[in-house]
Formats: C-alpha cells, structure tokens, sequence
C-alpha cells in the first residue's frame, strides 16, 4: 500500500486529484462478509434468489446488495477505513441506482419461500431511500471540497448527480 499512497502522492504534486473506486451494490462471494452476511444483505429477485452480476461459474463481479440492509453500514465504514488511510481526495462510485428487492430480511416479512413460486416472497421494495442517504453521507464524509465522481450505469440519477462533482 505504500506504492499506493506513493502514486496517489505523484498525482498529487501534478495537479491530478485522485479518487478510488467503490461498488455501491456488488460484494464478492469469497469475502468473509458476504460468508457471514451475503443472504441477509443480498439482494433477492421475486423467487428469493440472490441477484449475482456476470456469473460465469469460475469468475463474477459480485452478488447485489441492498442497501436496505446491514450492507450500507458495512459500505460505509470500508469507505471510511480507506478514506482514513490513503490521502485520496474522495470517492468514485458504480451503481448509483436503486434497485427492486424482494429480500424479506429487508421489511420484517417472514422468510419462509412462498406457496406460489411464482409469487414474491416479501412484499418488493427499493432502496433509494437508502441510496440517497449515502450520498448523503458520502458527501459530508468527503467535505465540500472533496471528489465525488459517480458512474451513471447507463441510468441517469439526477438525484446523485447533484451530490457529486463528476
């Protein structure tokens, strides 16, 4: 992590701000969090299944998170652990939309499979709420002058937009 900060610090004396990347939805399933909180944070299409990103098998992005969930204080304080320890100027985030959860750890509804499969097994909800909740706290967390860049995934968000610089 040295050479990190080193690279970050070359930019720095070069006029270049520098801002790390996050995934506001994705969690890799060999991580000890997704092990312990994966089907609790995940999110969870209208049979129960969690959604992955690009499952080939061998490799993937991610599993969808919600940040209805623990998920979003877990973001939170692994953005904040970085921001603490690399003197970046701030934040450029991927998924900067909400999406469609049927998760029922997300809304108090029973956690049993439905009768119906073809049926929801919790009532759906998004989390935009949340969503702009952590812009929120992304931009207090990075100051008026820090970097926000956010990655529209092809969706406008007009909403985060105006929280970030880019």
């Amino acid at each position: 992590m040295a050479r990190y900060n080193q690279v970050i610090e070359d930019c720095h004396r070069a006029g270049i701000r520098v801002a790390t990347y996050f995934s506001n939805k994705e969690l890799h399933p060999a991580t000890r969090e997704y092990l312990d909180h994966g089907t609790a944070w995940g999110r969870s299409d209208r049979q129960g299944k969690l959604q992955h990103k690009l499952y080939r098998g061998t490799n993937e992005f991610g599993v969808q998170m919600c940040l209805r969930s623990g998920w979003s204080d877990f973001l939170k304080f692994s953005i904040d652990r970085v921001l603490k320890n690399h003197p970046l100027d701030g934040v450029y985030y991927d998924w900067n939309v909400a999406l469609l959860c049927c998760n029922p750890r997300h809304t108090g509804a029973p956690t049993s499979p439905p009768a119906n499969p073809e049926a929801s097994a919790a009532p759906p909800h998004w989390d935009i709420d949340e969503l702009i909740d952590f812009m929120e706290w992304t931009r207090r967390r990075v100051g008026p002058d820090g970097l926000v860049i956010v990655h529209n995934t092809t969706t406008p968000m007009f909403a985060l937009e105006n929280f970030s610089d880019y």
